[in-house]
């Protein structure tokens, strides 16, 4: 890196202490190119010491990218529930979404957090179709957490959970997504009972 770095080839320094850099683009699609050409054995176990890595450094961002390149699909998944909520906070829902659409679609509806957080991400971009199928897919476990849907025949053995505290949220969070489905679609009075049911859920905090 260094010998790269004071010949200014191919690498663009990123922070004043010389210890972060990145690979200018072309450089870095030969040296793809190479690996699958060379090690093809090798590219899914890269990329997942990759995402250990970044995770490890705080870069969960990346570590979803990677985890996804080597379509480890349960870890990437982990990683994006946990993310879910800085993503919330920081209307990051495109790239939310674009990491659940990667995932395989029953990946996500074992996973009550996920489906719900999909189906927040829908809601931000208009698209009201796929919002009420995310959230049955969440409310289908909800009996054997919360006691507040129907019950169903589902083992909640088979559910994976990683962010509990988002978990014990979704049933308000569901209702707050409903209210605004109902909104959108100009229906007033599903509207307040929904809105109403919400914070009805919704802690005192």
């Amino acid at each position: 890196l260094d010998a790269l770095d004071r010949g200014n080839l191919f690498l663009v320094q990123l922070d004043d202490r010389r210890r972060w850099y990145r690979y200018q683009h072309l450089f870095g699609d030969v040296l793809q190119a190479h690996l699958e050409d060379e090690l093809p054995d090798r590219v899914r176990e890269l990329h997942l010491r990759a995402s250990a890595w970044y995770e490890g450094n705080g870069e969960r961002s990346e570590a979803i990218r990677h985890s996804l390149a080597a379509e480890d699909f349960a870890r990437a998944a982990d990683l994006v529930e946990l993310a879910i909520p800085d993503m919330r906070m920081s209307r990051q829902e495109s790239t939310l979404r674009r990491w659940l659409d990667a995932l395989p679609s029953e990946v996500v509806r074992v996973r009550p957090v996920l489906s719900v957080g999909y189906a927040g991400a829908l809601l931000l971009v208009g698209e009201l179709d796929g919002v009420d199928a995310r959230l049955r897919d969440a409310e289908r476990w909800l009996d054997t957490t919360t006691g507040t849907s129907e019950g169903t025949d589902t083992s909640s053995a088979e559910m994976v959970v990683v962010d509990h505290e988002e978990l014990r949220s979704l049933p308000g969070t569901i209702e707050l997504y409903r209210a605004a489905q109902a909104l959108a679609r100009g229906d007033v009075p599903g509207t307040v009972r929904h809105a109403q049911r919400a914070l009805d859920l919704a802690p005192a905090e």
